[in-house]
């Protein structure tokens, strides 16, 4: 994620839609898309736009110019079971929120009210993580990081063809977590499905697995705590070396669970040889 830029009232993204016709997207406008079709997943949110006959790549573009890629996390069936159950349990009352588009309307409040929590909840740490990432780099906006998409297509192509590939890629990916995978892997040219296909060919299925942004903020005050300098590793997808310091701290976390998952399938595997 390329993070919070500085833009004007009046700034604008082209999003290209049938017929020749381009709309100039505000980050109001794009805001309000995704508070509208997020809560269902990003799989509304692609919907959506397909139906309305506007470019998703140029709307995962605006979403980049105006700052607000932090917000294109997925939001599982689970989590939305996870927060009705919840929501239940203590008796919470039905709000009056607008509802999101992916319910048919008040019928569905119950419903609805468990997606705005777990979206509101994913938003919540997202925005936290924007704040560490200025924090760290003293407050100053971050430079677009250079041949981004192209590095990600690279590496999306490199996947499909070589087991390293795949573990590059997988590392640039994960620790940004789990939510963020169908995203990223968008940007790679890649669906979700032709990337499982692939960690089960390639046997690497156990280095998928959840980094969550808290667990990322703890490791950064942790580096800070010990003073541990920048590293020269590669980079998260998306992200540049004004981000250097939460990218540190990401990939000592996903590194960390990374070595852990390596140990586990070394030892599953090693009684089958024997």
């Amino acid at each position: 994620m390329t993070g919070r830029r500085a833009v004007t009232a009046e700034d604008t993204y082209p999003v290209r839609a049938a017929y020749g016709h381009v709309y100039h997207m505000t980050r109001a406008m794009v805001r309000g898309g995704l508070d509208s079709d997020l809560p269902g997943g990003l799989d509304t949110l692609f919907h959506t736009l397909s139906y309305s006959r506007l470019s998703v790549d140029d709307f995962l573009a605006a979403c980049r110019h105006h700052g607000l890629d932090h917000l294109l996390f997925d939001i599982k069936d689970g989590e939305v079971d996870a927060e009705l159950e919840s929501r239940r349990a203590r008796g919470a009352p039905p709000t009056d929120r607008e509802l999101p588009f992916a319910v048919n309307g008040e019928e569905d409040r119950e419903l609805a009210d468990a997606m705005l929590d777990a979206y509101e909840r994913r938003v919540a740490d997202a925005e936290a993580m924007v704040r560490a990432r200025a924090a760290a780099r003293g407050g100053r906006a971050p430079r677009p990081p250079r041949g981004a998409e192209a590095r990600a297509l690279a590496l999306g192509k490199e996947a499909m063809q070589t087991r390293e590939g795949l573990r590059r890629l997988i590392g640039a990916i994960m620790p940004h977590g789990r939510a963020y995978l169908p995203y990223h892997l968008l940007t790679c040219g890649l669906g979700v499905m032709e990337f499982k296909g692939a960690c089960r060919r390639f046997g690497l299925g156990h280095l998928v697995f959840d980094v969550t942004i808290r667990e990322v903020l703890a490791e950064l005050d942790a580096r800070r705590a010990r003073g541990a300098p920048p590293t020269d590793r590669e980079l998260p997808l998306m992200m540049g070396e004004d981000d250097r310091a939460y990218a540190d701290a990401m990939l000592d976390v996903y590194g960390r669970r990374a070595a852990e998952a390596e140990a586990r399938a070394a030892l599953e595997v090693a009684p089958a040889a024997a």
